[in-house]
């Protein structure tokens, strides 16, 4: 199917093709150079039959920075967001599934993640600007997060104490380590002790 294909892409993605369909009839390719950034700008999407190409469809990214190039592309936040919409709608249709419900949630996980980043670029005043992010992720290794944990816990006890594991893992991914930080920490943990034996107590 790629030989009846013109154009030689720079680099073809096979990272969809779990089913039939996605394996015999979609090819999806990168058709423009890796930027400076790692990351290739331009992909087209084409779904072919016996018959030749039934559809194209071009697939245009942000490349750069907002302050140094202006708007020019989508985002992958957007495609996400379109998947999920239909995930979702499919959820909720005649035709639901099991699997679709953690498809969901990662989905959603993982633009999560995305805004945390965003977050944090623009409280540093540097979203919008093709620049490294000025405080590297930190590894979950940080001795106090091990008493934030709630999976554990009986279903009342986690609804109190998953808000605040939830903001210590956020705080240990947003700021460096540094004594002010543990500081933080441990008043946090304070504060989850003192909720969950609200809740207990007699």
């Amino acid at each position: 199917m790629k030989n009846e294909i013109e154009d030689t892409p720079v680099r073809y993605i096979e990272t969809h093709k779990i089913s039939k369909l996605n394996r015999d009839n979609i090819v999806v390719r990168a058709t423009d150079e890796k930027d400076s950034d790692g990351a290739n700008h331009e992909y087209a999407i084409i779904v072919c039959t016996d018959k030749g190409i039934v559809s194209e469809t071009a697939i245009k990214f942000q490349k750069g920075g907002l302050k140094e190039t202006g708007v020019n592309g989508i985002t992958d936040q957007s495609l996400i967001a379109i998947v999920l919409d239909r995930m979702v709608g499919f959820q909720a249709g005649p035709y639901a599934s099991v699997y679709n419900e953690p498809v969901i949630d990662h989905l959603k996980g993982a633009l999560g993640e995305m805004a945390k980043r965003y977050d944090l670029r623009a409280t540093l005043g540097i979203e919008g600007e093709r620049v490294p992010d000025l405080v590297p992720p930190q590894p979950e290794n940080e001795f106090l997060l091990q008493f934030f944990a709630y999976e554990h816990l009986p279903e009342t006890l986690q609804a109190v104490s998953k808000p605040f594991g939830d903001l210590a893992r956020d705080l240990v991914a947003k700021l460096p380590r540094n004594p002010e930080r543990t500081v933080a920490l441990r008043k946090l943990l304070e504060a989850k002790d003192c909720a969950v034996r609200a809740l207990v107590a007699k």
